[in-house]
């Protein structure tokens, strides 16, 4: 499985306004099926509206931009994404499982080869357990960053 669909603009200027290993992860994925960023970081502002209408559940979202050093300099990311596989289906739960599941491994597989250094979690399956349907938010669009290597 090929896909030859590169990214937008748009879907790589929100990527790039994430962390080097959600970069990775997406542009990696991207490289087998047509993957649709849907958000990268977010203003405080839209945090707090996102929240206001139950489409979010914390004003600590790993989507605002966090400091981090890269190379001796200070550079801001977002530690957390909104992605989906186009053609986007937003009734179609079972497309956004499979999906999730099919990023979850590659990112296992790049942090098992050393090329990123933190794994991945899902908003449809918070725990990691492998079952979707015991939480009581489903955020089926959204990763984010989660157990950094060595801590």
């Amino acid at each position: 499985m090929k896909n030859d669909k590169p990214f937008s603009a748009a879907d790589i200027a929100m990527l790039h306004s994430c962390h080097p290993d959600l970069q990775k992860i997406f542009n990696t994925a991207n490289k087998y099926v047509a993957v649709n960023i849907i958000e990268g970081v977010r203003t405080y502002d839209r945090q707090r509206y996102l929240v206001s209408i139950g489409r979010s559940k914390t004003l600590k979202s790993k989507h605002l931009a966090r400091l981090i050093t890269v190379n001796g300099v200070g550079v801001e990311y977002s530690f957390a994404i909104d992605a989906a596989m186009e053609p986007i289906n937003w009734d179609d739960r079972e497309g956004f499982t499979n999906f999730a599941y099919f990023v979850i491994g590659i990112a296992t597989m790049l942090y098992d080869m050393g090329e990123i250094d933190h794994l991945l979690r899902w908003g449809g399956d918070w725990n990691s357990n492998f079952k979707t349907k015991d939480h009581k938010f489903y955020d089926g669009p959204h990763f984010e960053l989660c157990k950094p290597r060595g801590k």
